[in-house]
């Protein structure tokens, strides 16, 4: 019913009037208040809405949305995005804008991706529910509004990048002059408590090379890396500031496999890892997951004991680049600082490209960490900086065009 959008006690804090039944309620909104531009809920600003969706002017805007509510992509407000909220969100039901105001709002999920409710709600939830948050966010002169939990544009999300990548600050330690071991590279990206060392055979021998990234500026000085830099930024800062500043580098490799620390391998599969990405002939590559293993994309767990699946790209958490791949896509690391969004476009560029992507069943390696973006510590260094992450994949998806899933094809 489109009275369920009417909200009394919203109404009465923000214009001053009661109504005594939902159809007194209803009978004023939509003779008087609508009119006056009045909004029927924290979400639905009628005036915004109507200019987006291009509503004639002898139509309600509300009825409007209620009519059409299942192919409406515009947004209801300023920081509402039903179609967004929608593709996070996959209890949503018939309605976004109604699930958010019964249920979403109630448990501060994300509105759209400029805003982190997380962030907003440890600040100012004894001001009200995730509605009235996302409400207060679109007055500009209020203390909601203007909390690094509110990216309000592109070029704030670009500044606080660039104010990230400023204190990255890259210091290559150690440098092989020529590959040593190898035609092929790994590039970890690591911590001395990292899963990475409980895994790397200090004693065995190896054909390819190892780049080690330290965040902390703590390494094993056992494993004998080729290179070793130290960057207190996140895997894609130090992926791309290496490449900026040290493409030579990588241009000494046939493959590079950047991988999370967080990663269990078996040691001597890395071999087989390049062997097999060699024989497939793929540009973009990744081994299958355990059943176990945390990750959003299906098509990445394994499916089969052996053999390879061609998919449309690669998880980030660790794609193997050919030379020729690795130099068309990683100039545009820059456009994320915690990586979302890459994965999509990684599967942009092979399209347009025409690159070979593909999961490697025959390799199996285990992701431990659970995503946690509400607490994980990842998630607050980023919060830190005001940096959204889901607002870098929004932003990515517009600017490029991307596909909203990775698969099988």
């Amino acid at each position: 019913m489109i009275e369920d959008y009417l909200d009394p006690d919203w109404y009465f804090r923000e214009y001053g009037k009661m109504f005594s039944t939902k159809r007194q309620f209803s009978q004023y909104y939509f003779s008087e208040g609508e009119r006056k531009g009045e909004l029927p809920n924290p979400l639905f600003n009628p005036s915004y809405y109507k200019k987006l969706a291009c509503v004639p002017s002898s139509v309600s805007p509300l009825k409007h949305y209620f009519k059409n509510k299942a192919k409406i992509c515009c947004n209801t407000s300023l920081y509402f995005n039903p179609y967004w909220y929608r593709w996070q969100n996959g209890d949503v039901g018939s309605c976004s804008l109604l699930h958010y105001l019964q249920i979403g709002g109630r448990q501060y999920r994300d509105p759209c991706p400029e805003v982190d409710m997380t962030a907003l709600a440890r600040s100012f939830s004894s001001l009200g529910d995730g509605s009235y948050l996302t409400y207060l966010a679109t007055n500009s002169g209020s203390e909601v509004a203007t909390h690094m939990g509110v990216t309000p544009s592109p070029a704030d999300l670009v500044a606080r990048q660039r104010n990230f990548l400023s204190q990255c600050h890259l210091d290559l330690i150690i440098r092989a002059s020529t590959p040593v071991k190898g035609r092929n590279l790994v590039f970890v990206q690591c911590g001395n408590d990292s899963e990475f060392w409980n895994w790397f055979d200090t004693g065995a021998s190896r054909d390819w090379d190892l780049f080690v990234n330290c965040y902390d500026g703590l390494f094993s000085k056992d494993c004998e890396p080729e290179y070793v830099c130290l960057q207190r930024g996140t895997k894609f800062t130090g992926m791309f500031q290496c490449w900026q500043n040290y493409s030579e580098i990588f241009d000494n490799y046939d493959y590079v496999f950047f991988i999370d620390d967080d990663l269990i391998f078996n040691f001597e599969d890395i071999s087989n890892f390049f062997q097999l990405t060699s024989i497939y002939k793929l540009d973009f590559s990744q081994p299958s997951l355990s059943k176990d293993s945390h990750c959003v994309w299906k098509c990445f767990f394994n499916a089969r004991s052996g053999g390879f699946r061609y998919t449309n790209g690669v998880e980030i958490m660790m794609p193997c680049f050919s030379k020729k791949a690795l130099n068309a896509v990683l100039p545009y690391f820059v456009y994320s600082v915690s990586g979302f969004g890459l994965d999509l476009f990684l599967a942009k560029k092979a399209s347009e490209r025409l690159f070979k992507s593909g999961v490697i069943d025959d390799i199996v390696v285990k992701h431990c960490k659970n995503i946690d973006q509400e607490s994980g510590a990842y998630y607050e260094l980023l919060r830190s900086f005001g940096i959204n992450s889901k607002y870098e994949l929004w932003r990515m998806i517009e600017l490029f065009d991307l596909e909203f899933e990775l698969c099988e094809i």
